[in-house]
């Protein structure tokens, strides 16, 4: 079955699906350590096998991750294509990522996260 339950025509969440392609962490992986350790912000997800600490490329689905764990909205990741595509020109435009510390400072207060 193509389609997921809530939605016949959009595609399923493949939990196997690398989202930090740096560091091979599938969204199962993310998913889980969110539901073991429950984090207090979105950056205490690099302890998941240093997810987001390589190009940043994935620290926007990481964040998408944390806020649907938390029931603040659904995470949309695009299908795996789609996803190393747009890795591949964010690379290809040479976007300097920024420190994992800006990162985090600068989104946690308008996403309403403990910066403390």
């Amino acid at each position: 079955m193509s389609g997921s339950l809530e939605n016949p025509s959009r595609p399923s969440a493949d939990p196997d699906q690398e989202i930090c392609v740096c560091f091979h962490v599938s969204r199962r992986k993310i998913e889980n350590f969110i539901r073991l350790t429950r984090p207090r912000r979105a950056a205490q997800l690099a302890e998941c096998f240093g997810a987001g600490t390589g190009c940043g490329w994935c620290r926007k689905y990481l964040v998408a991750l944390f806020d649907a764990a938390a029931g603040n909205q659904s995470a949309e990741i695009p299908d795996p294509d789609d996803y190393l595509d747009q890795r591949r020109q964010h690379h290809q435009e040479q976007v300097a990522p920024s420190s994992l510390n800006e990162w985090t400072v600068s989104s946690a207060p308008e996403k309403g996260y403990d910066t403390r």
